[in-house]
């Protein structure tokens, strides 16, 4: 789906949202109190359980990647030295992953260190940081990748 010159994006694609939303757990028990022992606990804790899992609220964040690998798939069609693909790829990457961090900051220092829900509309943002902002993200910031990409690749190339 991208270049395979580029074989480190797909990877990195599907494992970063799950690290990136397990280290802003880790990260958020440690700055609301809980030392690392305690940290790591909470998180085996909370991802035995259903709710408010960060592994599957992380796992989300593959849905918009995957959107993200067939838009690229059909940018093949159009750009034969795949540059601007792959300026896309890593643009729109960047883009679902950061918003996954602020998803998972919004919610989980609210969260911790008691792991008490903070209440309604609290949670949300873990499904629609990346299942909604993610794709409006994506729509807005792909093209801008597409024709920057191009533009570098007329001044000299990546």
């Amino acid at each position: 789906m991208v270049d395979p010159t580029d074989r480190s994006f797909l990877p990195v694609a599907v494992v970063a949202p799950v690290v990136l939303s397990v280290l802003v757990f880790l990260g958020s028990g440690l700055a609301t109190g809980l030392n690392p022992a305690e940290s790591l606990g909470a998180l085996i804790g909370q991802s035995m359980g259903r709710r408010y899992n960060p592994l599957i609220s992380g796992a989300l964040g593959i849905v918009p990647t995957l959107l993200l690998l067939g838009v690229l798939r059909l940018l093949r069609r159009f750009d034969p030295t795949r540059e601007r693909a792959r300026a896309v790829s890593w643009t729109g990457l960047f883009v679902i992953q950061a918003i996954i961090v602020w998803a998972a900051l919004e919610f989980w220092p609210k969260f911790l260190p008691d792991r008490v829900y903070p209440g309604f509309p609290h949670g949300l943002e873990l499904v629609i940081g990346p299942l909604i902002f993610a794709p409006v993200a994506l729509i807005v910031l792909g093209p801008a990748a597409w024709f920057w990409g191009r533009g570098r690749i007329s001044h000299g190339g990546l």
